[in-house]
């Protein structure tokens, strides 16, 4: 594809049904972030930029406090534990760095 027509039609095909759109909890390996990468930096990268985009207050960034990977039915996963830095309430993440992980460079 060389490039997009922006001003193509809508759809009037019918609207479909099905479950709601909504990001993974990250609570457990069941529910892990998939995070896409193409190297080890990369995925690191994605993780911090995936928790800024959830702030613990509303606008105070979490603190990375403990990191441990593991894996389970073939895939790899970084847990990661955050504190907040005003309230110092704790969150666990699971991330799914099946994608790039092993992959430096």
């Amino acid at each position: 594809m060389n490039a997009i027509d922006w001003f193509t039609r809508a759809s009037t095909d019918p609207a479909r049904t099905g479950p709601p759109l909504a990001e993974p909890a990250g609570d457990s390996t069941s529910t892990a972030v998939l995070v896409v990468a193409k190297s080890e930096d990369d995925g690191i990268r994605r993780e911090t930029i995936w928790m800024r985009f959830h702030p613990c207050d509303g606008t105070t960034a979490w603190t990375k406090r403990q990191v441990a990977t593991s894996h389970s039915g073939g895939r790899f996963y970084d847990e990661i534990q955050y504190v907040c830095p005003l309230s110092g309430a704790t969150r666990t993440v699971f991330f799914d760095i099946t994608p790039f992980y092993g992959k430096f460079g």
